[in-house]
């Protein structure tokens, strides 16, 4: 990630941000000119001079159309495969639409589309779909391996790769990575719905980490998906925004961002969420029979003294937290026999010293501490543990 940053410092991009589909095209006519082992004059000898179809492959001359069809067809890029190569510019900006509007189909035709494509254009769209699928494996082995292309990629792929990177940091919890990410964007002219994705990030992750910026982006982020009448979108918006008054114990933004959201499911959650926060039990068993999303299910199986399910628990662990809660924590309250317990504390040393997740942390050595006095066992561990997230904090 700092080699990320370092090359966003170092490239200065002012103005509109655009691309141009000529290097692409010949990245993949090298790529599959040498894979079938042709010379340059073997594959060029009656369409062009071997010169001419260097300067191809490596985009320093705007080539005749009817030459560019000819060598990819001659390399086995098919019909279909260069029309997605002529226009991949235009692509990458309908697959951002696509994941913005949750329109998997798009964005799977076009990664069908270009199957066997290795240039870093068609690369970020199957990082998007793999973001989009929350398959985080396969999305950050992809986003490596895109890291190593970073400083060779035109002005709009950097930034789009760098946004999907700050996204998926932010999937993955490391919130203050993906902020330091897109604080390295601001300023730069992008297109709109480039533009929303952007601010979207920046609001939910601001959101999380309590800064005081946060409703700065909220208003930035409502006025663009206006804009773009994206307005199913407004009310995850409203939602996450809640959520931030619940955490900074504002009961007037509370009420604001409540007003707006019409989702039963939304509304439910937050009350529940409300209720457990003020340990209001008329709320909780006011909203627990009513529609809730997942994270609030989980949570009334805990309060009632049942096991969770350890299929939603996996889920939420790839879920945006809704609460002072991580998914972490309620897999630790779902367990039942105290050396697990335990060991579960033990082994999450290194997740919530990453992450400064103090709250939780605290918790951890309360509950260890609690365990060692009912079942004596390593009376060291809750010193390790309290020195590992207090003595080191600030190094």
């Amino acid at each position: 990630m700092s080699v990320m940053l370092d090359i966003l410092s170092q490239r200065k991009i002012e103005g509109a941000i655009h691309a141009s589909n000529q290097e692409i095209i010949g990245i993949e006519i090298r790529r599959k000119r040498i894979e079938l082992s042709y010379t340059l004059s073997g594959l060029c000898f009656d369409i062009c001079s071997p010169s001419y179809l260097c300067k191809i492959e490596r985009n320093q001359i705007q080539a005749n159309n009817y030459i560019l069809q000819e060598i990819c067809t001659r390399v086995a890029i098919t019909v279909e495969q260069q029309e997605l190569l002529f226009h991949s510019y235009e692509v990458l900006l309908q697959s951002i639409e696509a994941y913005l509007k949750d329109d998997m189909d798009t964005i799977l035709k076009i990664v069908k589309q270009g199957e066997g494509f290795e240039n870093y254009r068609y690369r970020i769209i199957q990082l998007m779909k793999y973001i989009r699928e929350d398959d985080l494996y396969l999305a950050k082995k992809t986003c490596n391996e895109l890291l190593k292309l970073l400083s060779t990629m035109q002005d709009l792929d950097m930034v789009v790769f760098s946004i999907f990177t700050a996204i998926l940091e932010y999937k993955e919890k490391n919130y203050l990575e993906a902020i330091a990410i897109l604080n390295k964007l601001d300023g730069i002219n992008m297109d709109l719905s480039l533009s929303i994705l952007y601010s979207k990030y920046l609001f939910l992750t601001s959101a999380i980490l309590l800064r005081g910026d946060t409703l700065i982006y909220y208003t930035d982020i409502k006025e663009k998906l206006v804009k773009a009448g994206y307005y199913l979108n407004l009310e995850e918006m409203d939602y996450a925004l809640a959520i931030y008054a619940l955490k900074v114990k504002s009961t007037y933004l509370f009420d604001y961002s409540t007003k707006l959201i019409h989702n039963e499911v939304y509304l439910n959650s937050l009350k529940f969420i409300q209720g457990y926060q003020n340990k209001d039990m008329d709320l909780i068993n006011t909203y627990k029979d009513k529609p809730l999303n997942d994270f609030c299910k989980l949570l009334f199986e805990i309060l009632e003294g049942n096991e969770a399910k350890i299929e939603m628990i996996m889920h939420l662990t790839s879920s945006r937290d809704d609460f002072d809660f991580s998914a972490n924590l309620l897999k630790y309250l779902a367990l039942s026999d105290t050396e697990e317990k335990r060991r579960f504390i033990l082994n999450s040393c290194e997740y919530y010293k990453k992450a400064k997740d103090m709250y939780v942390a605290n918790y951890f050595m309360m509950e260890l501490l609690r365990i060692n006095q009912e079942k004596p066992k390593n009376k060291e561990t809750v010193a390790t543990l309290y020195d590992y997230f207090i003595k080191n904090e600030n190094k």
